[in-house]
């Protein structure tokens, strides 16, 4: 699950991005540094792709420990009715 929640993170984050920076094109008309910014920003985004398996996999150790603990057994106190 933390890897697919954080790829639609991560791409959301992007595409918002690459559209504002277009949007800036539409009013602007100055494509200067345009494809530097767009460069940039899917650098970014395809570097934060790359580091989702690894967290992935951190996530899947950690539940993995926990799992394999096993439970303190419980006590259970004899009460007398009243």
């Amino acid at each position: 699950m933390r890897f697919w929640g954080g790829w639609a993170e991560t791409a959301q984050t992007y595409t918002r991005a690459v559209d504002d920076e277009l949007a800036k094109l539409e009013t602007s008309a100055e494509t200067g540094d345009l494809v530097g910014r767009l460069s940039d920003l899917t650098r970014e985004y395809v570097r934060n792709v790359a580091q989702l398996p690894s967290a992935a996999v951190k996530e899947f150790n950690s539940q993995l420990e926990t799992i394999g603990v096993p439970k303190a057994k419980r006590t259970r106190t004899v009460r007398a009715k009243d």
